[in-house]
């Protein structure tokens, strides 16, 4: 009887063991295929930001390509977000210290967003004027004002994805502190906010228009039990929906919409796949994508400036700009973030590239 209790412990054990060990396995593989869909994200981010320095006469085919990526790259994004954010239980864990939680994305999200405004507007008027300090100073104010109003130049623009996170971050956890099934009833709300038409000042277009994606993000997250699976065994099937949807809704008012929900579901089942075991290209886009969303707009500008001093960037030399321009744009950033990490005086500014 000692024997066989001792028989049944040791099984147990086993068993116990072996479930760990899987779910471990499983959380793993999903931390992966997120950073890597976060890097394929973040590459076409960059790519999509070369047309935000571009003139008339390029290629065709360079701005059907941006055309595409626009209509589902930050959907994808955001959805990401929504997995995290969700994953985590970040909309619980707010509760515990919320005044800390408000302040901790503050911090993460808003004071690199900020600083990036100031560098921005400090490079133009140097680049471009000869102003007085007091010209200087009026100029900066402008672009803080437009900075949070998102009136015409705002130079923040590129990066607005990281205060509509912040928003969300915040007020997400408002909304479904009551509910039963918040993912659920936010993925409706997400829904129900396309209907409308909102306006770009204060970035409301924006915080309505892709809350859908984070929401989606979340309910997978939540249900990621029972939709994972299939979203992994069902990928080609989806890819092939996504692919079609991007080809038939071209510059349709529905793109963003609807390929960003088919972008989701079809890239991070892409990325779910035992083929990406040997993959470090995209991790390492993923795990740098910080440092490469804050930087690549300003490597891309300085780039072009020394670029067409020498040559032409327009016809058929856009085949040598591009590619260096885009890679440039992504290893310069890395290379920042790595650099910081070298002193530790630059540490407490290297954790917002991370």
């Amino acid at each position: 009887m000692a024997k066989a209790v001792e028989s049944g412990t040791t099984v147990s054990q086993a068993h116990s063991t072996t479930a760990v060990g899987t779910a471990s396995t499983d959380k793993k593989s999903r931390s992966l295929a997120i950073d890597r869909a976060r890097g394929l994200g973040i590459a076409l981010v960059v790519w999509g930001h070369l047309a935000t320095a571009a003139t008339p006469g390029l290629p065709t085919w360079f701005y059907i390509s941006v055309s595409v990526i626009y209509s589902f790259h930050m959907p994808l994004f955001m959805y990401l977000s929504g997995f995290v954010f969700f994953l985590s239980r970040s909309h619980e864990r707010f509760w515990e210290h919320p005044a800390k939680q408000v302040w901790n994305r503050f911090d993460r999200l808003m004071v690199p967003c900020i600083a990036f405004a100031l560098i921005t507007v400090t490079g133009k008027v140097l680049l471009l004027n000869d102003g007085t300090l007091s010209e200087y100073l009026q100029l900066m104010q402008q672009a803080l004002e437009m900075t949070i109003t998102n009136e015409r130049g705002n130079p923040v623009l590129s990066i607005w994805y990281l205060i509509v996170l912040f928003l969300y971050s915040v007020i997400v956890p408002i909304i479904l502190k009551p509910l039963p099934k918040p993912a659920l009833f936010l993925v409706v709300i997400g829904f129900l906010l396309w209907a409308f038409t909102f306006p770009e000042a204060f970035y409301i277009e924006r915080i309505a228009q892709y809350l859908v994606f984070f929401a989606i993000g979340g309910a997978v997250a939540t249900y990621r039990s029972q939709v994972l699976p299939r979203v992994s065994a069902w990928y080609i099937p989806i890819t092939l929906v996504f692919m079609l949807s991007c080809y038939l809704l071209l510059a349709d008012e529905y793109a963003l919409l609807i390929c960003g929900i088919a972008s989701t579901f079809a890239i991070h089942g892409l990325f779910m796949q035992k083929f990406w075991d040997r993959d470090r290209l995209f991790l390492f886009l993923g795990r740098n994508s910080m440092a490469i969303y804050l930087l690549n707009t300003i490597v891309i500008g300085l780039a072009q400036i020394a670029y067409v001093r020498y040559l032409p960037y327009q016809g058929n030399w856009f085949l040598i700009y591009s590619p260096l321009v885009f890679i440039l744009a992504i290893l310069l950033p890395v290379a920042v973030r790595h650099i910081l990490g070298l002193d530790p005086r630059g540490s407490f500014l290297q954790r917002y590239f991370n």
